[in-house]
C-alpha cells in the first residue's frame, strides 16, 4: 500500500483541507488527497573550489534546481566558515528570476551564522510548483574578507 494512503489520516499540519468547528469541537473533517506537507530541504554551497577546498565567495549564482513538486518556502539556515569582514555577505533565493524575500538573508560582519531573511508574504513567491526554477545567489560579499565555505539550507515543505 502506498505511503500516502497509510499516512493520510495521521494528524499533522495541512493534512485537512477544511473542517467544521462548533463550540470548540471539530467535526466533519475533509481530508486532502495526498500525504501531508512534509519537510523538504534544498542545500546549496558557495566558496569552495572543485576539490571542496574553501575559496573566496564571489557575487554569482551558485545553484539552480528545478522543482519536481508543489511546496512552500518556510525559511533558511546558513553557516559560513570564514566570516565576511568590512561589509555583510548577502544571499538570495529566486523563484523563476524573482526573489522570494522582502529582506534578504545575510551573514553579518564577523558572524558565522546566517541572519534569516523575511519571506515575501504574498502567495505567489512563497509557493513553488513543478517546473519552477529555484536559484541560489550571493549578491554581496565582504569588502575586506569576502567569506569562504558557505552552506545554505532552504527549508521547505512539500
Amino acid at each position: 500500500m502506498p505511503l500516502q494512503y497509510i499516512t493520510k489520516y495521521i494528524w499533522g499540519p495541512k493534512i485537512f483541507s477544511t473542517a467544521d468547528v462548533t463550540g470548540g469541537i471539530t467535526t466533519n473533517w475533509k481530508f486532502k488527497d495526498n500525504l501531508m506537507w512534509l519537510p523538504w530541504d534544498q542545500v546549496f554551497i558557495a566558496g569552495f573550489d572543485e576539490n571542496m577546498v574553501q575559496a573566496d565567495i564571489e557575487v554569482s549564482a551558485y545553484g539552480d534546481v528545478l522543482s519536481p513538486r508543489t511546496g512552500e518556502f518556510m525559511g533558511e539556515l546558513g553557516y559560513i566558515d570564514t566570516a565576511p569582514t568590512g561589509s555583510v555577505c548577502i544571499v538570495d533565493v529566486e523563484k523563476n528570476g524573482t526573489s522570494i524575500y522582502s529582506t534578504k538573508p545575510q551573514f553579518a560582519i564577523g558572524a558565522n551564522e546566517l541572519t534569516a531573511g523575511t519571506l515575501l508574504t504574498t502567495t505567489d513567491p512563497k509557493i513553488f510548483d513543478p517546473y519552477d526554477r529555484i536559484t541560489f545567489k550571493v549578491t554581496q560579499v565582504g569588502s575586506g574578507t569576502a567569506g569562504k565555505g558557505l552552506r545554505f539550507a532552504l527549508k521547505c515543505r512539500v
